[in-house]
């Protein structure tokens, strides 16, 4: 192990802390501005759009309790590989929606990506700073925040320029660019 091979590493796996941070909460904060041109377009009304929200959170309290199992049974690296691909689904069925039941599946996807990550990494994260849990941590905790207000104010500035469900899919660019970084990390990690 090369001491630049040890900083390249976890300097990798701070920006995929960040970069997962930061997509963990824009498609759910990005739905209350748009919720008017949602039902508008949709005519859910809005107590079957509340599910839009609600789905996810309930599947985020209920999916970390299940983790556990999937982690040993799969390992934290591919487990986090396949919630980052259902946040990325999740938000990437929502191009072009049509259907008030795809918007709620695109939802539920998002939850469970979501729940998984929130399950995985912080095992992850004690792993890899042992001696900087608190401040990893703190890190991730601002980033999600900071992804959520970023999709509450992003999104429907997109959407002027879009229509709201283009603005919506396209926060499965961020969390695409967050599966890259979390190859680039890893591989960085496994080569030393």
């Amino acid at each position: 192990l090369t001491m630049l091979g040890i900083i390249i590493g976890v300097l990798a796996i701070v920006v995929l802390v960040v970069l997962i941070g930061i997509n963990l909460r824009p498609f759910l904060t990005a739905i209350g501005p748009l919720a008017g041109q949602i039902d508008a377009q949709l005519g859910l009304g809005m107590d079957r759009l509340a599910w839009v929200t609600l789905l996810p959170l309930l599947l985020i309290g209920v999916g970390v309790l299940l983790t556990p199992a999937l982690l040993d049974k799969a390992g934290p690296r591919p487990l986090l590989g396949a919630a980052l691909l259902l946040l990325m689904l999740g938000s990437a069925l929502r191009l072009d929606l049509s259907s008030g039941t795809l918007l709620i599946a695109s939802a539920a996807l998002c939850g469970l990506g979501s729940a998984l990550v929130q399950g995985t990494l912080p095992g992850l994260i004690k792993g890899t700073f042992a001696g900087k849990v608190p401040l990893v941590m703190g890190i991730f905790s601002a980033c999600m925040m900071g992804g959520g207000a970023l999709g509450a104010v992003l999104t429907p500035r997109v959407a002027l320029h879009l229509d709201w469900s283009r603005a919506l899919a396209l926060w499965s660019l961020p969390v695409l660019l967050a599966l890259l970084a979390g190859t680039v990390s890893f591989s960085a990690l496994a080569a030393e």
